[in-house]
């Protein structure tokens, strides 16, 4: 499956699992608990990962541990003990390799100096690992080494019968790096989406009952996301079921999008609306326009999904 439509769903699967696992009613608990993995986690994520039988392997050694900062950081430590036996399998491969074959003896020093870039990637994204705050990062630490191990693969490709040990253990690399990128989307779009909501009912339990005008548009705010929730729920199930019908996942995601907007436009309107909780709301709009793009490149054949 390509990475993108990865992506596109792991941000659809977490932006309707943060809004759904709340009580539905005007009251919101201001849960902080960590998320802990679990199976319905791990089948809802594995299935649509570069390798779901790794995916789950990994993902069961951590049932009931937190996702944060338990699960993600031994993912991360597992990446980068990969990455340094890969670059060293890669060295051995190098100085055994002949003076005769100067191409791939290029090709293994491209794929060495990769291995140390990833370590390198690896060794940052770990320090941040006990944060939500910092997964941004983390997430981008990942995409860059999993960019740079397809171009080695690509490389190797080249001389398929002398490299296939390697472009095997890149593959395995890339697989363990894309289980760190949905968890780290994951945490992002369940973080935000629970700011946005702590802040609205916060604010909505504080104001005082004279300014009523306020107090309704907080109201109407979280009668939107009732729905927005329902819509997202809706792209989910859809995406689940038949991921070839990206029309409707597109359908229900854009509708979801609307809500919110509202949401956005309703308190805009208050003079004494503070400028977090628009900004907020816009954050969340802003990740459902990622998945329409997404959609959109899908759906005109830019983007393969590569689903039977």
């Amino acid at each position: 499956m390509d990475t993108s439509v990865l992506f596109c769903f792991l941000i659809l699967l977490t932006i309707s699992h943060a809004h759904t696992t709340k009580n539905t009613s005007i009251t919101l608990t201001n849960n902080k608990a960590h998320e802990l993995v679990t199976d319905a986690l791990i089948h809802k994520i594995c299935p649509k990962t570069e390798n779901p039988a790794l995916c789950m392997h990994h993902l069961s050694r951590f049932k009931g541990k937190p996702v944060i900062p338990t699960t993600l950081t031994n993912l991360i430590g597992l990446a980068k003990h990969h990455a340094q036996t890969a670059k060293d399998k890669i060295s051995g491969l190098y100085k055994k390799t002949e003076e005769n074959k100067p191409e791939l003896r290029l090709r293994y020093q491209k794929c060495i100096k990769t291995y140390a870039d990833a370590l390198g990637q690896m060794n940052r994204a770990i320090y941040g690992s006990r944060d939500y705050r910092n997964l941004g990062l983390i997430k981008q630490h990942a995409l860059r080494v999993i960019s740079n191990v397809q171009s080695c693969t690509m490389e190797l490709a080249k001389h398929k019968s002398e490299t296939l040990g390697v472009i095997s253990d890149n593959r395995m690399f890339q697989d363990i790096g894309s289980v760190i990128v949905g968890i780290c989307l994951i945490g992002t779009a369940k973080h935000q989406a629970q700011t946005t909501r702590d802040n609205i009912f916060r604010l909505d339990e504080n104001i005082k009952d004279r300014n009523s005008e306020l107090k309704s548009s907080y109201r109407k705010c979280l009668e939107r996301y009732k729905k927005a929730a329902n819509r997202l729920e809706g792209a989910n199930k859809s995406f689940t079921k038949n991921p070839k019908e990206i029309g409707f996942v597109k359908k229900f995601v854009s509708d979801a999008m609307s809500e919110a907007q509202s949401c956005n436009k309703e308190l805009s309107r208050q003079e004494n609306e503070p400028s977090n909780v628009a900004g907020d709301i816009q954050k969340l709009h802003d990740l459902g326009s990622i998945i329409v793009f997404l959609c959109d490149q899908i759906s005109t054949g830019r983007i393969s999904s590569d689903v039977n």
